[in-house]
């Protein structure tokens, strides 16, 4: 995605959530997702995919597939959202 394009993606996604989009992960993963369906629609997953696929290559995240941590980034409940910090390496965060 480049420097630029992550730019632009913190961007719009803080126009939509009116705060930072990591401290929303953080919080309430569930939000970032649909934030992210608002920004991209259809295409949101597509895009989410293609983010934690390079995230799992360089190690930044433990999951067996993107679509786990999609997954639970769709749910809205505690579990989801601790199981998605713990897949988070602590020398990434």
């Amino acid at each position: 995605m480049g420097n630029t394009g992550l730019v632009a993606l913190e961007y719009q996604l803080r126009k939509v959530l009116g705060e930072s989009p990591y401290q929303v992960f953080y919080e309430n993963p569930n939000r970032l997702y649909n934030a992210f369906k608002a920004v991209f629609g259809e295409g949101a997953e597509a895009l989410l995919r293609i983010l934690f696929s390079t995230m799992i290559r360089e190690g930044a995240i433990d999951a067996s597939s993107p679509d786990e941590v999609i997954t639970l980034m769709r749910r809205n409940d505690e579990n989801a959202r601790k199981a998605l910090l713990k897949m988070f390496r602590p020398d990434w965060v």
